[in-house]
């Protein structure tokens, strides 16, 4: 039986040569997560990059454990940088996620010993604190509960999200990786024509477009009581990889007023992979009614045309969710949970509105 001792638990800063290991633990995890209901998160190595490895920010916020006899890297925490923020003040923060131990390595407290190493790291680099996402049947939820208990940590439980919104362009290829009902499957079938669009205004996004969709990303701090920030290289980066479906909608006088962004990932189940995309950034402030369902419109359009057979996201309640029901989303019940972890004594209140925050 392995001891505590035959453990490494260390700070890791991703490259080229360790990023493979890291996928495959992390792919490990979120496979074997819902084995009987499929419909889980398969990682590809452009999805992961995308997420943890952006030449523009801090590549060091990040924790694995390795099996000394073998050594393997056996489990994974990343955290990305980014700032809050809030009441007019910018904190330094960090979004940890995507906790993972292979199935072999589970059950012996690693995930705990990766949140505590994180959090020591994450002081040392002076953040001020951070947000992570539950479900609250996962297993991730205990290891925060122990590390607060452990640790003193304060939590906040800033945001309760209570749906997400789906939309599947193939129900035979999604019913292949999640459990549908047969009379899920017939409402979906319904739902799956993609209405007509009116092309006027719409169309993906250009390199060109860089500037005024971080321009516009500013309306996230005006129409929220809390928002993320974004840094100007990396966003322009994320914007310009090979993973990214970004479309955009031109007002009248040629200058952008809205877009949205969704990423590729792989959806998995019962031994079978298939393309679908996250939804990650919606700016429709400036969008009436009409025009923001017509840019969801296109959007599943061009999902489509890159062989995505669906796109999904928890709902965030940052954008007005009516053009997405007129898009033909379906929204439904599932929890997801929002806590922010305070590093320091911060001015931050014990729940908010509304939220801008994407995944990436």
């Amino acid at each position: 039986m392995e001891q505590k001792d035959d453990y490494i638990i260390q700070q890791l800063t991703l490259n080229d040569s360790n990023l493979p290991a890291v996928l495959e633990v992390v792919k490990d995890a979120f496979i074997r997560n819902s084995p009987n209901e499929g419909g889980t998160i398969a990682f590809k190595e452009d999805t992961f990059r995308l997420m943890f490895n952006s030449p523009h920010l801090p590549k060091n916020l990040n924790v694995v454990a390795i099996y000394k006899p073998t050594n393997e890297i056996v489990g994974f925490t990343g955290g990305i940088p980014r700032d809050l923020a809030y009441n007019g003040r910018i904190y330094k923060f960090g979004i940890p996620g995507f906790a993972s131990v292979h199935w072999k390595h589970q059950r012996k407290g690693l995930a705990l010993r990766m949140g505590k190493k994180l959090l020591k790291i994450s002081k040392d680099l002076g953040y001020q604190g951070g947000f992570a996402l539950f479900e609250p049947e996962a297993y991730g939820i205990d290891t925060s509960e122990k590390l607060i208990s452990e640790t003193n940590l304060k939590r906040v439980e800033i945001l309760n999200i209570k749906k997400f919104l789906i939309r599947i362009f193939n129900v035979k290829e999604v019913s292949s990786v999640v459990k549908l009902k047969w009379f899920e499957k017939l409402g979906l079938r319904l739902l799956q024509r993609i209405p007509k669009i009116d092309y006027k205004n719409v169309r993906k996004y250009e390199k060109k477009d860089g500037d005024r969709l971080y321009e516009l990303m500013q309306d996230h701090l005006k129409n929220n009581d809390m928002a993320f920030l974004r840094d100007y290289d990396d966003f322009i980066w994320y914007l310009n990889h090979p993973a990214i479906n970004c479309v955009v909608n031109d007002g009248d006088n040629g200058q952008i007023n809205g877009f949205i962004v969704a990423w590729e990932m792989q959806l998995a189940g019962f031994g079978n992979n298939i393309p679908c995309g996250w939804l990650d950034l919606v700016h429709t402030y400036r969008l009436s009614l009409n025009e923001s369902t017509n840019l969801c419109n296109y959007l599943c359009k061009t999902c489509r045309e890159r062989g995505w057979f669906g796109i999904q996201s928890p709902y965030i309640p940052y954008f007005n969710p009516k053009p997405f029901k007129k898009a033909r989303f379906v929204f439904f019940p599932k929890q997801l949970l929002v806590h922010m972890y305070c590093l320091e004594d911060l001015d931050i209140p014990d729940s908010v509105d509304s939220i801008y925050l994407d995944w990436r």
